[in-house]
């Protein structure tokens, strides 16, 4: 029986516009780059044809909106998966939307764009280390206007990413900048209602508690078509584990798993290489380079299903599988 992945990452590019301190793109010992054409059609075609997904997701450890082609890119993707009944989710961090970007984004067939916002003020947007020298007042303009213009121009369903930093871990580690009570969760929705309520767009009536306690993800709807989602902070498996990485107070940071993986997932880095997902942002779990071999080999290999297997089973593969199944 042919193996399915529940969702497939392909890494358009590794180079960021930020550097967040939550992130691990620092520690990537990958070589920088961009995806090539020979990889990047190789890989949507292999996908579509044989529907090896329910979900693709054309982004990993990078910013894929810097990759020159991405707007051909993105169309070819968009249209080829919703032709074979596969939903597209594409996350950005924000800093390259504009109105040009938008609209380029509306002429796609993409499902979901995930904007990853991630700060609760300017101090936490200090801490992201923007490349290109946009203030925090321009930047947010951008995923304001953004938002608008998609939710009243376009069916593309809209999340804004915040990071959840109410573990004890997480505040020690990364300061206040962040949403680390429920009332900070609560400031935001209530300013994203002030918005929609300024653009004459119907919202739902709030009709829960933000409660983003202990590291929980919650996601509130406000329409049909946008809805904030806070974001557990995590340890990237191993790269903020122990001695590897020391806070600002000088104290040891320990793991805090990725809560939503399932081990069933595949990603194509942007130099070909086949790993298992972003957590392995390294492909240490490697299955080879797309120009050598199918992703149906892949996926039917006994080292995938092996891989499969014991994480099922609550086997660490790596010592940085340890944490997302929560051995740590």
């Amino acid at each position: 029986m042919k193996m399915i992945s529940s969702e497939i990452n392909v890494e358009l590019t590794n180079v960021c516009s930020m550097d967040c301190d939550f992130c691990s793109l620092s520690e990537i010992t990958r070589k920088k780059g961009f995806m090539s054409d020979d990889v990047f059609y190789k890989t949507i075609d292999e996908i579509t044809s044989e529907k090896l997904t329910k979900l693709v997701l054309p982004f990993l450890m990078g910013e894929s909106l810097l990759h020159k082609q991405w707007f051909e890119y993105l169309s070819y993707l968009t249209y080829k998966c919703n032709n074979s009944n596969i939903s597209t989710c594409l996350v950005t961090n924000g800093a390259q939307l504009n109105k040009k970007t938008v609209d380029l984004l509306k002429k796609t067939e993409l499902n979901d764009l995930y904007i990853s916002c991630q700060q609760y003020n300017e101090s936490g947007f200090d801490c992201r280390r923007i490349k290109q020298g946009i203030t925090y007042e321009t930047y947010m303009s951008q995923v304001f206007d953004s938002v608008k213009d998609l939710s009243v121009n376009s069916n593309l369903k809209v999340s804004v990413y915040y990071l959840n930093t109410t573990s004890e871990l997480a505040q020690k580690t990364l300061g206040s900048g962040y949403v680390d009570t429920n009332n900070k969760g609560s400031d935001i929705v209530s300013l994203w209602y002030e918005k929609f309520k300024k653009w004459g767009i119907k919202t739902y009536q709030l009709e829960e508690k933000i409660d983003i306690s202990d590291n929980a993800e919650q996601e509130i709807g406000l329409t049909d078509n946008f809805s904030i989602i806070f974001k557990p902070f995590t340890t990237w498996g191993h790269v903020l584990r122990g001695d590897s990485y020391i806070s600002p107070e000088g104290r040891k940071v320990y793991d805090i798993s990725c809560s939503h993986i399932d081990g069933n997932t595949l990603a194509i880095f942007c130099d070909g290489q086949i790993g298992i997902c972003c957590e392995d942002y390294d492909a240490e779990i490697n299955f080879g380079n797309i120009r050598d071999i199918s992703l149906v080999d892949v996926l039917n290999s006994k080292k995938y299903k092996n891989v499969i297997s014991n994480f099922k089973k609550g086997i660490p593969i790596l010592e940085k599988c340890r944490n997302c199944l929560n051995l740590s």
